[in-house]
């Protein structure tokens, strides 16, 4: 079996040093795979509550 952790993408404790910082411990930890959710489209009202959110892909290629 294999262990992987999801990355801090949105909401207030998504930030550049967290997302960095939690894929570098995961990986001395000796995780699998690191993690991103996405969200292609989110309703107006919920946006403030989520934001900021980092999009996944630039996420992952910047790691």
């Amino acid at each position: 079996m294999k262990f992987g952790v999801i990355l801090p993408s949105y909401g207030a404790q998504s930030s550049r040093l967290a997302t960095v910082d939690t894929a570098l411990a995961a990986e001395s930890l000796g995780f699998d795979s690191v993690w991103t959710t996405d969200h292609l489209a989110l309703p107006q009202a919920d946006a403030a509550r989520f934001s900021p959110m980092l999009e996944s892909i630039t996420t992952l290629a910047y790691l």
